[in-house]
């Protein structure tokens, strides 16, 4: 069974489009280049991956490209039935939104992924790229970073300029409003991206290390997170600064 289904995209892309990829998979490894996430580009119609970076797992190999082949080596029988099943509600939610929103909206999961044959706990994001003549996805970025909870799952979907987000519970999709951080809570983990300490960071604020640590906890509980390691992982993942 293919990991996603195929599309003859002659269909559904024009030529004048199509003639276009050689620039999005530029612009895929750019990105690939400024960022510390590892970015690929998976084309949703023909099922296989255009842009792998070097240093990502089997990218020097000759069938990388088959997304198939690379879900197979990568993720467990289990985890692939749970990607399978998060992705198709995403790629169905997509069908309930414009055009313009399908490009601004964006998946975020937890997966264990093989990586020199130890499991490893991922952060994936996927975000809508380039749409065909029909309005379904042709072209998307999906991005890997280190997570900031320790289990698999917590499906999310992110709107851009959104003040609420969907999470997938039980199959559907639910609303929630976003965590919202203070204006404080939001300059203190800014300042902890930096490597300041609780005193340095008090310091520079004119607070007590004693305060800045109260609204750490604060942070974390409002972020459902251990430590400012994670605080500072799930505010990147989330963009919630």
């Amino acid at each position: 069974m293919n990991f996603i289904t195929t599309i003859n995209y002659a269909d559904c892309i024009s030529d004048q489009t199509a003639d276009l990829l050689p620039f999005y998979i530029k612009s895929a490894k750019a990105m690939d280049c400024l960022v510390s996430n590892r970015i690929l580009l998976i084309d949703y119609h023909d099922g296989y991956l255009p842009y792998v970076p070097d240093d990502f797992p089997f990218s020097n190999d000759n069938v990388v490209k088959d997304i198939d082949y690379c879900v197979k080596n990568m993720f467990s029988e289990v985890q692939i039935k749970e990607i399978r099943e998060i992705d198709s509600a995403f790629y169905s939610f997509l069908k309930t939104l414009s055009n313009e929103q399908k490009t601004q909206c964006i998946l975020h999961t937890d997966l264990c992924m093989f990586i020199n044959g130890n499991k490893t706990l991922l952060h994936r994001t996927i975000t809508p790229y380039v749409l065909d003549v029909n309005g379904d996805v042709w072209l998307s970025l999906c991005a890997f970073t280190f997570p900031s909870r320790a289990n698999t799952g917590n499906a999310i979907i992110k709107l851009k300029r959104s003040k609420c987000h969907y999470q997938y519970n039980n199959g559907c999709w639910d609303i929630s409003t976003n965590t919202e951080l203070t204006e404080i809570e939001s300059r203190i983990l800014s300042l902890s991206t930096t490597g300041l300490s609780a005193m340095q960071i008090g310091s520079f604020m004119h607070l007590s290390e004693a305060t800045i640590k109260s609204h750490k906890q604060a942070i974390f509980k409002k972020l459902g997170v251990l430590n400012i390691s994670e605080a500072i992982s799930y505010v990147v993942d989330y963009d919630l600064l």
